[in-house]
């Protein structure tokens, strides 16, 4: 059971690492088929880890924090990638669309990938790291 609690969290930091080259290889891809096969895919692949998003945060979180910490994580989650995000790409675009024109989309979406999902890729993993030093857990669980 102690175990879990630091592969529910490795877990997230694993897919975040996969998605990247997914998503890089769906903006890229001269085929329109494939690429939207590689979205399925990488759609399947990000969507995978909400539920060890959620496990572990009812894992790790005291009985009484556990519905501040489900809301404040769906309002970050939420504001980040709804609002944030979506201002950060169109503005990177707009501002690359005198020099790359049409691909200036691309090119944004390329940067925002890598950027937000690699420092979280990273944060999943220390906190994974975090756990696993925090625990006591036997020798033999961690073979």
């Amino acid at each position: 059971a102690r175990r879990s609690e630091v592969w529910l969290l490795g877990y997230g930091a694993l897919v975040l690492a996969l998605v990247i080259p997914l998503y890089l290889l769906v903006l890229w891809s001269p085929s329109l088929p494939l690429a939207l096969v590689l979205t399925f895919f990488a759609t399947a692949l990000t969507l995978s880890y909400s539920p060890s998003y959620v496990a572990a945060t009812q894992t790790l979180c005291d009985p009484r924090t556990r519905g501040a910490v489900a809301g404040l994580g769906a309002f970050v989650n939420n504001v980040t990638g709804g609002a944030i995000l979506t201002f950060i790409v169109g503005a990177m675009s707009d501002a690359w669309a005198v020099t790359a024109g049409p691909e200036s989309l691309r090119y944004a979406l390329t940067v925002s990938t890598i950027a937000f999902c690699a420092p979280s890729a990273l944060i999943y993993l220390g906190v994974a790291l975090g756990v696993r030093g925090r625990l006591k857990v036997p020798p033999a669980l961690t073979a």
